[in-house]
């Protein structure tokens, strides 16, 4: 209660007097459009209108600069009730550059009195923000910039703190203050980061890109740039979703994209995957499983003859783009013709011929160029193949002199059959008009076999004595190799 009856006693003695003991008074001081205005001052304070009169008051300082003024505007915000306020103002009016000359020492000790009067009504507040050059409002009033030399004094009760620099986001703080003489606020200023969130939902299988760049698939969330953006939508088999786009400032933005499937209206295109097929005729020359006389059988000379065998082929598979896996059947008829051994002078020789069923049963891959015309394709199959040799007369004697030579003839019969692992493939090219169904075939087709020795004898009886014998001919020996031209066609895709 003391220190409100100073508070009353001091404020009221300075506005009844209107004049400083130190120099001339305001009255006599002022002239011109100051001196209205104080006048204006006086009246409007004596009618309890402190707003207006601190207006007056202030506007006749800003035209005299006379510190007194300072006074008489600290009186109107005591009245107002603004402590704080009032505080700074009496520090400014003894503290003014022009303050010694117009201040007597019993307005100081006015003053001070004031001012350990105020301290009860007032909080001396410690502002530190995280940036320096940051401008701080306490009740959208600038109090000073960042870092701040000493403590704010600020008013009881609620209070409102700003901080505002470029580039950083403003902080604001509401504080209640008033628990002690001294408090302390501390402000963060953040980085002003111009950026929203942008979520898209779509189908699990789409791809997503924004302004011409891969961010994801089957969705995205994330944080990009304010302003615009081109945001776009991709699946297969499904209408591209295109869409300009705006993201604000902290703006979270949801897309849901619903695509569309493509109706496609012309032909279809090519496709590389899927069952497929070829049936062909390849036609194959041998080479290997060499002929070997009986035993016994000296001098001669040993003609392993020639051979081939003619086929159908069948392969099924699956294509995954230019990579195929695929199953292969085939069966083939040929033979031996004209193998034999004569002697040293030729007028005798004994000729082997004989025909051959077989078969071939694999798996294996295949590589196939994508083109809509003309298809380059090769591959290669692991398996097994089965043989047969059927009965018939494969020996005959022919008997040469100088009359010419005779078929003596001669029924030796057997029937051998053998299974052994072989390998099988071609390469070629496939012309076709774009369309899964007719694409022509025209390679070069191979075949290797490892069949056992293959052994038939012993000889028949109508062979010439000088060349009977108990041992048999061995007419397949080693590897067989067959190799040909293929024709055939190609079904699926």
């Amino acid at each position: 209660m003391r220190r409100w009856a100073i508070l009353v006693t001091i404020v009221g003695l300075m506005l009844m007097d209107g004049v400083a003991r130190a120099a001339p008074s305001l009255s006599d001081s002022l002239t011109g459009a100051a001196k209205l205005d104080y006048d204006a001052g006086k009246l409007l304070f004596a009618d309890g209108d402190f707003t207006g009169a601190e207006i007056k008051f202030h506007a006749a300082y800003d035209l005299s600069h006379d510190p007194r003024l300072l006074w008489n505007m600290a009186a109107c915000e005591k009245n107002l009730r603004h402590y704080a306020r009032a505080a700074r103002l009496v520090n400014e009016y003894v503290g003014g550059p022009d303050s010694a000359a117009m201040l007597s020492a019993q307005d100081r000790d006015d003053a001070k009195q004031l001012l350990d009067a105020l301290q009860a009504f007032v909080v001396k507040l410690t502002i530190v923000v995280s940036q320096s050059g940051a401008e701080i409002e306490v009740d959208d009033v600038k109090v000073g910039t960042s870092p701040l030399d000493r403590p704010i004094i600020v008013d009881l009760g609620p209070r409102k703190i700003v901080a505002k620099k470029v580039g950083f986001k403003d902080t604001t703080k509401s504080i209640v203050v008033g628990a002690s003489a001294d408090d302390k606020v501390e402000l963060t200023l953040a980085l002003d980061v111009h950026e929203g969130t942008l979520t898209v939902t779509m189908l699990p299988s789409a791809r997503v890109s924004l302004d011409g760049v891969h961010v994801g698939a089957g969705g995205y969330r994330g944080k990009i740039k304010s302003g615009g953006h081109t945001l776009r939508v991709e699946a297969s088999g499904m209408q591209a979703f295109q869409q300009e786009i705006t993201i604000e400032d902290d703006q979270s933005r949801n897309i849901d994209v619903p695509l569309t499937p493509i109706i496609e209206t012309g032909p279809k295109p090519p496709s590389y995957k899927g069952f497929y097929g070829r049936f062909s005729t390849p036609f194959w020359f041998g080479f290997g499983g060499n002929y070997v006389p009986p035993a016994g059988v000296a001098g001669t000379t040993v003609n392993d003859g020639m051979f081939g065998l003619a086929n159908l082929k069948l392969a099924l598979g699956a294509a995954f783009g230019w990579f195929r896996v695929e199953g292969v059947a085939m069966g083939s008829f040929g033979g031996r013709f004209n193998g034999g051994f004569k002697d040293a002078s030729g007028t005798q020789q004994i000729t082997v011929t004989y025909p051959m069923l077989s078969g071939f049963f694999g798996v294996g891959a295949r590589a196939t160029s994508e083109h809509k015309i003309i298809r380059f394709t090769g591959g290669v199959a692991l398996g097994a193949g089965p043989h047969q040799i059927p009965d018939s007369t494969v020996i005959q004697t022919t008997a040469c002199n100088n009359g010419g030579c005779s078929q003596n003839g001669g029924n030796s019969k057997f029937s051998p059959g053998w299974a052994s692992f072989a390998m099988a493939g071609d390469v070629g090219i496939l012309l076709t008009n774009g369309s899964p169904m007719g694409k022509f075939w025209l390679g070069i087709d191979w075949y290797l076999d490892f069949p056992p020795d293959v052994t038939v004898g012993p000889l028949g009886n109508t062979i010439s004595p000088q060349y009977q014998t108990n041992g048999g001919a061995t007419v397949i020996h080693g590897p067989q190799f067959f190799i040909g031209p293929a024709l055939g066609v190609d079904f699926g895709h």
